[in-house]
């Protein structure tokens, strides 16, 4: 279930946006930039949800594997 389940359809997409990342400003940075999207597309979800393809909240669980797969796409980079 999307934004439910700690992993969903939009895990790998993540994980791969964290690698590209990481190959350019490094995983601290990285890491502090996913917490804060994260952030702000909660607050962009009740203002604007008919930008999203998926408007509900994510929940804790996904938001949190979120930024992890980020994080992890962005230590595997070179």
């Amino acid at each position: 279930m999307v934004n439910k389940a700690p992993a969903d359809g939009f895990t790998l997409f993540h994980l791969l946006a964290g690698y590209w990342l990481g190959q350019r400003l490094g995983p601290v940075t990285v890491a502090a930039g996913a917490f804060l999207f994260e952030l702000a597309e909660r607050k962009a979800k009740r203002r604007s949800p008919q930008l999203f393809p998926y408007p509900s909240q994510d929940s804790v669980a996904n938001a949190s594997v979120d930024v992890g797969a980020v994080v992890l796409g962005a230590l595997l980079s070179p």
